[in-house]
C-alpha cells in the first residue's frame, strides 16, 4: 500500500455518530476509475443528466475512499451502489467535503497562488457584501473561515464538524 493510503482521517457518520469511518486518499488510477464508472451511466446530456453523473462520481470516489478505521485496507461498502442505498445524502455531502479536505492536506500545492493572485483575493474579500451570500457561496466562505481559527469559534458553533480539533 502506498504511503497516501496509510494516512487517513476518521469522522463519525453525521446520520449515525456511533459509526466512525476512515477516509484515505485515492491513487490517480482509483480516482480515474471512479470517474470512468460515472461516465458509463445511461442518462441524457442535460443539466439533470450531468448532475446524476456528478453525484455518481462522488459515490464512486467515496466507495473507494471510505475504509474501516481498524483496517484501512478494508472498504466499508461492497460497491458504490450499496453506499448509495445505505447513506443519507447529507452523509455523502459531508464525506465528499472531508475527502477533498484530506486530499489537500495529503498533497497540498504550496505554490498554487502567486503573491499577485493572493493580493487580488484579499481585495475581493474586502469588497464582498457578506450579508448577500447564500447557498454554496456562504457554505464555502464559512468552511474557509472556520478552518482559519477553530479555537475562537468553538464556543459559538457547538457540534460543527468544521471546528473539531
Amino acid at each position: 500500500m502506498r504511503l497516501g493510503q496509510e494516512t487517513c482521517v476518521i469522522h463519525p457518520m453525521p446520520s449515525n455518530p456511533d459509526i466512525n469511518v476512515a477516509l484515505v486518499s485515492l491513487t490517480e488510477a482509483e480516482y480515474d476509475n471512479a470517474l470512468v464508472h460515472s461516465m458509463t451511466l445511461d442518462v441524457p446530456d442535460t443539466t439533470a443528466g450531468n448532475q446524476v453523473r456528478d453525484r455518481r462520481s462522488q459515490q464512486e470516489i467515496l466507495w473507494r475512499a471510505m475504509r474501516n478505521p481498524d483496517n484501512l485496507s478494508e472498504k466499508i461498502f461492497n460497491s458504490a451502489e450499496e453506499l448509495k442505498d445505505t447513506l443519507d445524502w447529507s452523509d455523502i455531502n459531508f464525506y465528499m467535503d472531508a475527502y477533498f479536505e484530506l486530499a489537500e492536506i495529503v498533497a497540498p500545492s504550496v505554490a498554487s497562488l502567486n503573491e499577485e493572485e493572493i493580493d487580488e483575493l484579499k481585495k475581493v474579500l474586502r469588497e464582498i457584501s457578506w450579508s448577500e451570500l447564500s447557498g454554496g457561496q456562504w457554505y464555502a466562505l464559512k468552511r474557509f473561515l472556520l478552518s482559519l481559527s477553530p479555537e475562537q469559534l468553538l464556543g459559538r458553533l457547538p457540534g460543527s464538524f468544521s471546528t473539531n480539533p
